[in-house]
């Protein structure tokens, strides 16, 4: 697995050629990281909580990438309204190939910018080839 930092709280992982961008913020920091949505292709969009910081870019990634799925907690993946979503709550998880990204809580408060309450925030084991990464 290779992990790319973006910048605060985003981070772009690639696994088998699949691309996972985790709390797309990376707007925030991009003179740093150079990183251009347009240029990536991205598989899934893993979202942790609802807070700005965490989400800022969302809309811009199902811009230039409609076909990503969503992977977060039922409130956050309804808010996006988006149709390729995997919504899961904590214990449970999604897999693809044979990475299997399993949902754990993390204390913290979740809203989005709006005030609309955004799910229980968490975070993200993922286990694959007899690793785990948390």
């Amino acid at each position: 697995m290779k992990i790319q930092y973006l910048g605060q709280n985003c981070f772009l992982f690639t696994y088998k050629e699949k691309n996972i961008l985790s709390d797309p913020f990376y707007n925030f920091q991009k003179e740093k990281s150079e990183f251009d949505i347009a240029a990536q292709k991205i598989d899934y969009v893993l979202i942790t909580h609802a807070h700005g910081d965490h989400i800022a870019d969302v809309k811009e990634v199902l811009q230039f990438h409609p076909e990503a799925q969503i992977i977060g907690q039922p409130e956050i993946c309804g808010y996006f309204g988006h149709p390729n979503s995997i919504d899961i709550n904590f214990g449970g998880s999604a897999k693809f190939l044979d990475l299997k990204i399993s949902m754990v809580p993390a204390s913290h408060t979740s809203s989005f910018p709006d005030g609309t309450y955004g799910g229980e925030p968490c975070g993200y084991i993922f286990r694959f080839e007899g690793k785990t990464c948390i």
